[in-house]
């Protein structure tokens, strides 16, 4: 193969080689696909399945109230967590992707009139045509332990537990591999996976030290 005759122009998604007609063509969108989903929001698809975005809001409002013996009671209003959702697959049906933005001063860290974290809370690539060897890659959850992997929208109570704070190892930058259902029995699950160990302090110096990890759920 001649690489040096391989052009490619520049497109404002990305670089696309000329000779790929089928990546440079326009893929119309199929109205029957265009619909609300509850819980995921408004999902636009192509006729052909090789391109779909959903795009969501979710917000979240807490209102702590503090009462101690002989101090006053303070009670407080705060976004404990709003945000935008975009997700969906390019390609192909099988390469997924996800980006998730937050506007919530808590998960901000705004102290001081300054923000302390990103804005960036997920945005990673998913390829899952093979059932029992999926690849994850960019910003997300750990898959650590189980109660930080759920959605907090799928949780029985409002929010986690004091302990999961204290144990979570929340978002890094990495990548895994995994399955959620072994063998299409629905009894085995793992992940194994490296990361950059720095979590949401990813935009700092850091050593070399990496975060590696491992997981196996038996599902009874």
């Amino acid at each position: 193969m001649d690489l040096a005759a391989k052009t490619v122009e520049t497109f404002p998604l990305g670089p696309v080689p000329k000779d790929d007609a089928d990546k440079r063509a326009e893929a119309p969108l199929d109205p029957a696909k265009t619909k609300w989903r509850p819980g995921t929001g408004l999902e636009v698809k192509s006729a052909d399945g090789r391109y779909s975005l959903q795009f969501g809001l979710f917000g979240q409002l807490q209102a702590p109230i503090i009462h101690a013996p002989g101090k006053d009671t303070t009670v407080d209003l705060t976004f404990r967590r709003a945000r935008i959702i975009l997700g969906g697959n390019i390609f192909s049906p099988h390469l997924l992707y996800k980006i998730q933005l937050t506007a919530s001063p808590v998960e901000l860290g705004w102290k001081n009139g300054a923000i302390g974290r990103s804005p960036i809370l997920d945005f990673y690539f998913t390829f899952d045509r093979l059932r029992d060897a999926t690849f994850v890659v960019g910003q997300y959850k750990v898959p650590y332990n189980h109660q930080r992997m759920l959605r907090v929208t799928g949780m029985q109570l409002v929010d986690r537990s004091s302990a999961n704070n204290e144990f979570t190892m929340d978002r890094d930058i990495g990548l895994d591999i995994r399955s959620k259902d072994v063998g299409g029995l629905g009894k085995l699950r793992y992940y194994a996976g490296v990361f950059l160990g720095e979590g949401y302090e990813w935009h700092q110096a850091g050593d070399f030290g990496l975060t590696y990890m491992g997981r196996v759920e038996a599902l009874p």
